[in-house]
């Protein structure tokens, strides 16, 4: 499943310095939810909606802007919670990720990159 997302901040700081932490910041307000990361998950639990987005690459020829991000997350596993445990069990995640943003519109779509 692909997410679209609007992300005018991005686009207007395309060909910047600031476009690497520009995305991040954006990307990162918008939350595990809305980027539909469940479909990265290896087993059972919970993302949290605390992300942390790492920008790999970016190329930008023609009308879209392509990029590649690593979105870190914590998942809270609450199924396979130990008896004598007192909490839930909490473990990290990674997901790769690519975004295609169109240049005309700052509509992204959001993309899980397959394993090798």
């Amino acid at each position: 499943m692909n997410a679209k997302i609007d992300l005018p901040s991005a686009i207007s700081a395309w060909n910047t310095d600031a476009f690497a932490a520009t995305l991040k910041q954006e990307i990162e307000a918008l939350g595990a939810a809305a980027l539909g990361l469940d479909q990265c998950l290896t087993g059972f639990g919970n993302i949290d909606e605390a992300i942390t987005v790492i920008v790999l690459g970016m190329d930008g020829q023609g009308e879209i802007i392509e990029t590649r991000i690593i979105i870190l997350f914590t998942v809270t596993e609450t199924i396979y919670r130990c008896p004598d445990c007192s909490g839930d069990d909490v473990v990290q995640g990674a997901c790769e990720m690519t975004v295609r943003i169109d240049r005309s519109d700052a509509t992204a779509v959001f993309a899980v990159t397959p394993d090798p």
